[in-house]
């Protein structure tokens, strides 16, 4: 529930218009804030505002940029400087652990398992980068519409009991014997963290509660629960979870395992292959709100069954995806879990100015969005004709406005308004955008379902306060949406990456989260290939990969499946770019060359 702005709080804090309070606990308050470009983010204003508290901030930002997205709310940037250090996240649009229950009482059956798979997920994923929650509890589990997330992990708190028993009064419930006696927050602390908030959610209570801060603490180092109230499966999960010498606690990952493949233990799969597998169960519809432990008709063991079938073909790409998350293993990150991008700050500028209708979808939901195999890439643009080509054009010529005819003299593209901001020139396609404003540019005529479009861009400006945003679409349905590979150039030198597919109304859906791209840093110049392959219908495949010029061309970096109703037919291909309202005060010059759309195989 969001209440009113007090009178002390700012109306803004930097580029975040705050809309009103979330909350308010012993670390700070919780804003709704709007984006520059219209989205919902949550905003945090830390209490302290020390030289201690804002080194700490900024020295766990980057730990935290490396946790992958299953089951928590992203952080999207943080400005430790100034008056009141603050960090955005990712708004969660629904009710908190502690909000559900004390509303509408404990949770039971499918509604259960699913919070237990989809928060030991986020903790399994917070640990696998190194970082610690320190603070799990119900009030720090978010039940949105598309499974429990997990928030607020890593950033910047005092340690100590003191500090936090001085916030919230159901803080202490949740802190593991070892940090009573004075030892830091470590990942098995989290998991006995974790168990408490689980027994809270079965029961209406945490497995401490006393009348006094003082029985809880010593109650949390000397009382052994009652947990008959909790189903025998998840029961001995807890159990273990909450043994007092945290060398005898299951590892977050350990208790994932068994509580989606509780046949094996979770053996032989990989902590990639874990989380995975829970994102997608945690998903799952919970329609039960009671005692079955069926869901929609499906009950959760079928779940598990269904998901473990595509096991292998979600490692394949989950796999390539966060090999460079781990602190060490590479330079990049995923900007869904902490790069600093609001999730859809391009994407909520569609096609605002398309060379046909605008590009309303349907509003049937979102088929299925599971991960498939990437398969492997053929190195180099030279093979792309290999493959069916359809349309080539290295703008090896000069035309006044608009693109003209491609390569084979036939094929020609239709543009967006005015047409004055498209030329060819020096061989190469130029799209010249003003601030806040969208362009798109497509080949009139082209309608497949089997399209791979690659085409080499760069920008003649970095973005200093914004993004420059270029997207290859790579099937476009008029008057019902599109497929699309989009790449986001910002200004901290982040190059991202992801899969979208635009919606009715011209909203934009993530199919795959962002990635920041490993080995691109952006700026003034920077030639980079963008690829994106759309094949089939009932699902259609989507496919994407973006790399720089001169280096080899890599694996599909995303791949997804989607079904959405309307978009199962032939579409055009093209291109899109957008510039940021903050983006720069000047208007951005994008080039384009060496355009390739072939027919895939099938």
């Amino acid at each position: 529930m969001v209440a009113p702005l007090a009178p002390e709080d700012p109306p803004r804090l930097g580029e975040f218009e705050l809309l009103g309070r979330l909350g308010e606990g012993g670390q700070g308050i919780v804003y709704l804030a709007r984006d520059p470009v219209g989205q919902r983010v949550a905003v945090k204003v830390l209490i302290r505002a020390d030289a201690e508290a804002r080194a700490r901030l900024a020295r766990e930002l980057a730990a935290v940029e490396s946790v992958a997205p299953f089951c928590t709310a992203r952080v999207l940037t943080a400005v430790p400087d100034g008056p009141r250090p603050y960090v955005v996240s990712e708004f969660v649009d629904g009710p908190t652990l502690a909000e559900r229950v004390h509303e509408h009482g404990p949770l039971h059956g499918g509604e259960l398992e699913r919070l237990a798979v989809g928060t030991t997920t986020a903790l399994a994923a917070i640990h696998a980068a190194d970082v610690v929650h320190r603070d799990f509890k119900p009030s720090n589990v978010l039940l949105g519409p598309d499974g429990p997330r997990v928030v607020d992990f890593g950033i910047a708190r005092a340690d100590g009991v003191t500090t936090m028993t001085s916030g919230l009064i159901g803080t202490p419930a949740y802190l593991a014997p070892e940090q009573l006696s004075g030892a830091p927050a470590a990942p098995a602390s989290d998991v006995f963290a974790w168990a408490g908030t689980m027994v809270f959610a079965a029961t209406g209570t945490s497995p401490f509660a006393a009348a006094s801060i003082a029985d809880v603490l010593n109650r949390i180092v000397t009382h052994e629960p009652d947990l008959s109230a909790i189903p025998p499966p998840l029961r001995d999960s807890i159990a273990a979870a909450l043994e007092k010498d945290p060398s005898h606690r299951p590892a977050a990952s350990e208790l994932l395992s068994r509580l989606i493949d509780p046949f094996s233990g979770g053996r032989g799969r990989s902590i990639v292959e874990l989380t995975s597998l829970g994102s997608r169960l945690a998903a799952e519809p919970a329609d039960d709100r009671g005692t079955s432990a069926t869901t929609g008709g499906r009950d959760l063991a079928g779940g598990r069954r269904a998901a473990l079938a595509v096991a292998a073909a979600l490692v394949v790409v989950v796999v390539g995806a966060l090999a460079w998350l781990r602190p060490g293993g590479g330079t990049g990150s995923q900007a869904s879990s902490g790069t600093g991008e609001p999730r859809s700050s391009a994407a909520s500028h569609p096609d605002a100015s398309a060379p046909t209708s605008a590009e309303p979808s349907s509003a049937a939901p979102s088929g299925p969005r599971e991960v498939s195999p990437s398969g492997s890439a053929s190195p180099g643009v030279s093979a792309v004709p290999g493959r069916g080509l359809r349309v080539s054009d290295t703008f090896g010529r000069t035309v006044s406005a608009g693109f003209g005819t491609t390569d084979d003299g036939e094929r020609h593209w239709s543009v967006g308004v005015p047409a004055s901001g498209y030329s060819v020139d020096g061989k190469k396609a130029r799209i010249t955008m003003s601030p806040g404003v969208g362009s798109s540019a497509y080949l009139d005529g082209v309608k497949e379902t089997r399209t791979d479009l690659s085409f080499t861009f760069a920008g003649d400006k970095p973005p200093t306060s914004g993004g420059i945003y270029v997207t290859a679409v790579g099937r476009r349905v008029p008057t019902v949406g599109g497929y699309r590979a989009h790449v986001s150039l910002r200004p901290n030198g982040k190059v991202l990456f992801q899969l979208i597919r635009s919606a009715a109304g011209r909203s934009e859906i993530d199919l795959a989260q962002p990635l920041r791209v490993p080995g691109l840093t952006a700026g003034a110049g920077l030639a980079m290939r963008v690829r994106v392959q759309v094949t089939g219908t009932s699902p259609t495949t989507i496919r994407g990969k973006v790399w720089a010029i001169g280096a080899p061309e890599p694996d599909w970096l995303l791949s997804v499946t989607d079904a959405t109703s309307g978009l199962q037919v032939p579409g055009g291909a093209g291109v899109l770019t957008y510039l940021s309202r903050t983006a720069t005060d000047t208007p951005v010059t994008v080039t384009v060359d060496d355009l390739a759309l072939t027919a895939t195989p099938g």
